[in-house]
Protein backbone atom coordinates (compact mmCIF):
# COMPACT_ATOMS: atom_id res chain seq x y z
CA UNK A 1 0.00 0.00 0.00
CA UNK A 2 1.09 3.29 -0.72
CA UNK A 3 2.00 5.89 1.89
CA UNK A 4 -0.31 8.92 2.61
CA UNK A 5 2.60 10.98 1.69
CA UNK A 6 3.24 9.53 -1.52
CA UNK A 7 -0.30 9.69 -2.92
CA UNK A 8 -0.47 13.57 -1.74
CA UNK A 9 2.90 13.71 -4.04
CA UNK A 10 0.96 12.56 -7.18
CA UNK A 11 -1.95 15.27 -5.83
CA UNK A 12 0.42 18.00 -5.75
CA UNK A 13 2.61 16.94 -9.10
CA UNK A 14 6.11 16.36 -6.70
CA UNK A 15 5.63 12.97 -7.40
CA UNK A 16 6.66 12.70 -11.12
CA UNK A 17 8.64 8.97 -10.02
CA UNK A 18 7.24 7.84 -7.26
CA UNK A 19 5.11 5.10 -9.30
CA UNK A 20 7.09 3.96 -11.34
CA UNK A 21 9.48 3.67 -7.51
CA UNK A 22 6.65 1.90 -6.16
CA UNK A 23 5.89 -0.62 -8.49
CA UNK A 24 9.66 -1.52 -8.45
CA UNK A 25 9.64 -1.78 -4.94
CA UNK A 26 6.73 -4.19 -5.08
CA UNK A 27 4.29 -1.99 -3.32
CA UNK A 28 0.79 -2.32 -3.62
CA UNK A 29 -1.34 -0.46 -5.90
CA UNK A 30 -3.54 1.77 -3.61
CA UNK A 31 -7.19 1.89 -4.27
CA UNK A 32 -7.40 5.60 -5.45
CA UNK A 33 -4.36 5.57 -7.06
CA UNK A 34 -5.61 5.49 -10.65
CA UNK A 35 -4.26 7.45 -13.92
CA UNK A 36 -7.14 10.19 -13.25
CA UNK A 37 -5.72 11.11 -9.63
CA UNK A 38 -2.33 11.27 -11.17
CA UNK A 39 -3.23 12.99 -13.95
CA UNK A 40 -4.81 15.91 -11.95
CA UNK A 41 -2.12 16.61 -10.00
CA UNK A 42 0.15 16.62 -13.42
CA UNK A 43 -2.61 19.36 -14.71
CA UNK A 44 -2.41 21.23 -11.25
CA UNK A 45 1.54 21.67 -11.47
CA UNK A 46 1.30 22.72 -15.41
CA UNK A 47 -1.78 25.51 -14.29
CA UNK A 48 0.65 26.48 -11.96
CA UNK A 49 3.67 26.79 -14.05
CA UNK A 50 1.83 28.32 -17.16
CA UNK A 51 -0.25 30.97 -14.45
CA UNK A 52 3.70 31.96 -13.12
CA UNK A 53 5.16 32.00 -16.63
CA UNK A 54 2.19 34.57 -17.92
CA UNK A 55 2.43 36.71 -14.76
CA UNK A 56 6.09 37.01 -15.68
CA UNK A 57 5.79 38.10 -19.17
CA UNK A 58 2.80 40.82 -18.30
CA UNK A 59 4.75 42.24 -14.98
CA UNK A 60 7.96 42.47 -17.05
CA UNK A 61 5.92 43.75 -20.56
CA UNK A 62 8.02 41.49 -21.84
CA UNK A 63 5.49 41.78 -25.38
CA UNK A 64 6.47 45.21 -25.00
CA UNK A 65 8.91 47.24 -27.70
CA UNK A 66 12.68 47.29 -25.72
CA UNK A 67 12.23 51.15 -25.52
CA UNK A 68 9.12 50.41 -22.89
CA UNK A 69 10.87 47.70 -21.19
CA UNK A 70 14.11 49.85 -20.44
CA UNK A 71 11.49 52.82 -19.14
CA UNK A 72 9.74 50.53 -16.75
CA UNK A 73 13.34 48.81 -15.29
CA UNK A 74 13.87 52.50 -14.45
CA UNK A 75 10.55 53.60 -12.95
CA UNK A 76 10.48 54.67 -9.90
CA UNK A 77 14.29 53.74 -9.27
CA UNK A 78 16.28 55.49 -6.62
CA UNK A 79 17.22 58.88 -7.43
CA UNK A 80 15.39 58.72 -10.91
CA UNK A 81 12.60 61.23 -11.40
CA UNK A 82 10.45 59.25 -13.92
CA UNK A 83 7.86 57.07 -12.71
CA UNK A 84 5.11 54.68 -14.99
CA UNK A 85 2.00 53.45 -13.53
CA UNK A 86 1.42 51.06 -16.72
CA UNK A 87 0.70 50.30 -19.88
CA UNK A 88 -2.51 51.46 -22.09
CA UNK A 89 -2.56 48.09 -22.67
CA UNK A 90 -3.12 47.36 -18.37
CA UNK A 91 -6.43 49.38 -18.35
CA UNK A 92 -8.02 48.29 -21.61
CA UNK A 93 -11.01 45.85 -21.47
CA UNK A 94 -12.11 44.43 -24.85
CA UNK A 95 -15.09 41.16 -25.49
CA UNK A 96 -12.96 38.23 -26.48
CA UNK A 97 -14.78 37.41 -30.10
CA UNK A 98 -13.02 40.90 -31.03
CA UNK A 99 -9.77 41.32 -28.93
CA UNK A 100 -7.33 40.17 -31.99
CA UNK A 101 -8.60 42.36 -34.27
CA UNK A 102 -8.79 45.57 -31.84
CA UNK A 103 -5.34 44.12 -30.33
CA UNK A 104 -4.03 44.32 -33.99
CA UNK A 105 -5.12 47.69 -34.99
CA UNK A 106 -4.91 49.15 -31.42
CA UNK A 107 -1.11 47.66 -31.03
CA UNK A 108 1.30 50.59 -31.20
CA UNK A 109 -1.78 52.37 -28.33
CA UNK A 110 -1.32 49.96 -25.88
CA UNK A 111 2.28 50.01 -25.72
CA UNK A 112 1.76 53.67 -24.50
CA UNK A 113 3.47 54.49 -21.02
CA UNK A 114 1.04 55.84 -18.55
CA UNK A 115 2.26 58.49 -16.62
CA UNK A 116 0.80 60.94 -13.89
CA UNK A 117 2.45 64.54 -14.90
CA UNK A 118 3.63 65.71 -18.09
CA UNK A 119 7.11 66.21 -15.72
CA UNK A 120 7.26 62.46 -15.71
CA UNK A 121 6.29 62.23 -19.60
CA UNK A 122 9.57 64.70 -20.15
CA UNK A 123 11.41 62.73 -17.93
CA UNK A 124 11.19 59.43 -20.25
CA UNK A 125 11.72 61.47 -23.16
CA UNK A 126 15.13 62.61 -21.76
CA UNK A 127 15.95 59.25 -20.84
CA UNK A 128 15.74 57.53 -24.25
CA UNK A 129 16.87 60.60 -26.11
CA UNK A 130 20.27 61.36 -23.37
CA UNK A 131 20.53 57.91 -22.42
CA UNK A 132 18.52 54.49 -23.75
CA UNK A 133 17.68 55.43 -27.10
CA UNK A 134 14.23 54.39 -28.66
CA UNK A 135 10.80 56.40 -28.96
CA UNK A 136 7.87 55.85 -27.00
CA UNK A 137 4.58 57.83 -26.59
CA UNK A 138 3.27 58.78 -22.68
CA UNK A 139 -0.09 59.20 -22.08
CA UNK A 140 -0.81 61.56 -19.15
CA UNK A 141 -3.13 60.09 -16.76
CA UNK A 142 -4.61 63.32 -14.84
CA UNK A 143 -8.03 62.94 -16.27
CA UNK A 144 -9.30 62.42 -13.15
CA UNK A 145 -7.77 66.02 -11.68
CA UNK A 146 -9.40 67.80 -14.70
CA UNK A 147 -13.13 66.45 -14.18
CA UNK A 148 -13.22 65.96 -17.94
CA UNK A 149 -16.98 65.39 -18.92
CA UNK A 150 -17.40 62.23 -21.22
CA UNK A 151 -18.87 62.91 -25.17
CA UNK A 152 -19.48 60.79 -27.63
CA UNK A 153 -18.38 62.12 -31.12
CA UNK A 154 -20.89 61.87 -33.49
CA UNK A 155 -21.08 59.09 -36.02
CA UNK A 156 -19.91 59.61 -39.33
CA UNK A 157 -20.80 56.70 -40.81
CA UNK A 158 -24.48 56.08 -41.60
CA UNK A 159 -26.13 52.77 -40.02
CA UNK A 160 -25.31 50.07 -42.11
CA UNK A 161 -25.47 46.30 -42.49
CA UNK A 162 -22.40 44.47 -42.10
CA UNK A 163 -21.12 46.96 -39.62
CA UNK A 164 -20.51 45.95 -36.06
CA UNK A 165 -19.78 48.67 -34.36
CA UNK A 166 -17.25 52.12 -34.02
CA UNK A 167 -14.04 50.85 -32.21
CA UNK A 168 -14.68 53.61 -28.93
CA UNK A 169 -18.08 51.25 -28.23
CA UNK A 170 -16.06 47.94 -28.37
CA UNK A 171 -13.46 48.82 -25.73
CA UNK A 172 -13.35 50.02 -22.30
CA UNK A 173 -10.85 51.49 -19.54
CA UNK A 174 -10.62 50.68 -15.83
CA UNK A 175 -10.42 52.84 -13.70
CA UNK A 176 -8.20 55.48 -12.95
CA UNK A 177 -8.33 56.25 -16.73
CA UNK A 178 -11.83 55.27 -17.30
CA UNK A 179 -13.71 56.30 -20.72
CA UNK A 180 -12.53 59.50 -20.47
CA UNK A 181 -9.29 58.16 -21.67
CA UNK A 182 -11.31 57.10 -25.26
CA UNK A 183 -11.53 60.97 -26.40
CA UNK A 184 -7.83 61.09 -26.39
CA UNK A 185 -7.49 57.91 -28.82
CA UNK A 186 -8.50 59.63 -32.13
CA UNK A 187 -8.49 55.26 -33.76
CA UNK A 188 -11.21 54.77 -31.62
CA UNK A 189 -13.26 57.00 -32.86
CA UNK A 190 -12.49 57.21 -36.97
CA UNK A 191 -12.09 52.62 -36.82
CA UNK A 192 -15.69 50.68 -37.49
CA UNK A 193 -15.57 46.76 -37.19
CA UNK A 194 -17.20 45.43 -39.93
CA UNK A 195 -17.95 41.64 -41.00
CA UNK A 196 -16.30 40.96 -44.17
CA UNK A 197 -13.84 42.39 -46.33
CA UNK A 198 -15.69 43.38 -49.25
CA UNK A 199 -17.88 45.79 -47.06
CA UNK A 200 -14.24 47.08 -45.43
CA UNK A 201 -12.94 47.79 -48.77
CA UNK A 202 -16.24 49.14 -50.26
CA UNK A 203 -16.64 51.62 -47.62
CA UNK A 204 -12.89 52.64 -47.61
CA UNK A 205 -13.90 53.88 -50.84
CA UNK A 206 -16.73 55.99 -49.48
CA UNK A 207 -14.86 57.15 -46.56
CA UNK A 208 -11.25 57.14 -47.22
CA UNK A 209 -10.62 59.09 -44.09
CA UNK A 210 -11.81 56.30 -41.81
CA UNK A 211 -11.01 53.13 -40.79
CA UNK A 212 -12.22 49.31 -41.56
CA UNK A 213 -11.19 46.37 -39.42
CA UNK A 214 -12.09 43.23 -40.55
CA UNK A 215 -12.67 40.24 -37.47
CA UNK A 216 -9.19 38.65 -38.69
CA UNK A 217 -7.66 42.18 -38.12
CA UNK A 218 -7.68 43.32 -41.47
CA UNK A 219 -7.62 47.34 -42.03
CA UNK A 220 -8.79 48.83 -45.16
CA UNK A 221 -8.06 52.75 -45.37
CA UNK A 222 -9.08 54.67 -48.23
CA UNK A 223 -6.27 52.79 -50.79
CA UNK A 224 -4.19 51.48 -48.07
CA UNK A 225 -5.21 47.64 -46.50
CA UNK A 226 -2.66 46.28 -43.41
CA UNK A 227 -2.94 43.30 -42.10
CA UNK A 228 -0.96 39.24 -41.94
CA UNK A 229 -0.64 37.71 -38.40
CA UNK A 230 1.19 38.70 -35.13
CA UNK A 231 3.86 36.82 -34.16
CA UNK A 232 3.07 36.75 -30.56
CA UNK A 233 0.32 37.22 -28.25
CA UNK A 234 -0.92 40.45 -27.67
CA UNK A 235 -1.41 42.00 -23.85
CA UNK A 236 -5.11 41.37 -24.10
CA UNK A 237 -4.64 37.86 -24.99
CA UNK A 238 -1.93 37.63 -22.21
CA UNK A 239 -4.56 38.89 -19.73
CA UNK A 240 -7.14 36.71 -20.74
CA UNK A 241 -5.17 33.22 -20.82
CA UNK A 242 -4.04 34.66 -17.27
CA UNK A 243 -7.47 35.23 -16.32
CA UNK A 244 -8.35 31.20 -17.66
CA UNK A 245 -5.60 30.00 -15.78
CA UNK A 246 -6.41 31.44 -12.46
CA UNK A 247 -9.96 30.30 -12.66
CA UNK A 248 -8.53 26.59 -13.27
CA UNK A 249 -6.25 26.79 -11.11
CA UNK A 250 -8.45 27.25 -8.53
CA UNK A 251 -10.63 24.72 -9.63
CA UNK A 252 -8.09 22.00 -9.75
CA UNK A 253 -6.55 23.12 -6.22
CA UNK A 254 -9.68 22.29 -4.66
CA UNK A 255 -10.71 18.67 -6.58
CA UNK A 256 -7.24 18.01 -5.10
CA UNK A 257 -8.01 18.91 -1.71
CA UNK A 258 -11.30 16.87 -1.72
CA UNK A 259 -9.41 13.87 -3.25
CA UNK A 260 -6.37 14.34 -0.69
CA UNK A 261 -9.24 14.31 1.88
CA UNK A 262 -10.87 11.33 0.78
CA UNK A 263 -7.88 9.16 0.55
CA UNK A 264 -7.04 10.68 4.39
CA UNK A 265 -10.52 9.45 5.34
CA UNK A 266 -9.91 6.14 3.67
CA UNK A 267 -6.30 5.42 4.92
CA UNK A 268 -6.98 6.44 8.44
CA UNK A 269 -10.07 3.64 8.00
CA UNK A 270 -7.93 1.01 6.96
CA UNK A 271 -5.72 1.62 9.66
CA UNK A 272 -8.29 1.04 11.87
CA UNK A 273 -9.40 -2.45 10.02
CA UNK A 274 -5.68 -3.61 10.25
CA UNK A 275 -5.81 -2.56 14.12
CA UNK A 276 -8.73 -5.00 14.83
Amino acid sequence: MLHPRRIAEFLTGDGDRVHETALQDGEHRHPLEVPGRIGGGVLLAAARARRASLEQILDERAYSADAVQKLFATSGTEGGNFRAVGLLADYAEVEEKHESAIEQFLRDELEYVVVETFDHAREGVALLRNEMGGRATFFVDSLRAQNITVTTAPEILPATEGVVARLDSLVEFRDPLGPAAKQFLPKLQSAYLVEHAPLAEELSRTYPQLHFLTLDGTCYHGRMISGGRANDAGPLALKRELRMQETEAVRLEAEASATQSEIQNIESEMTQAEEW
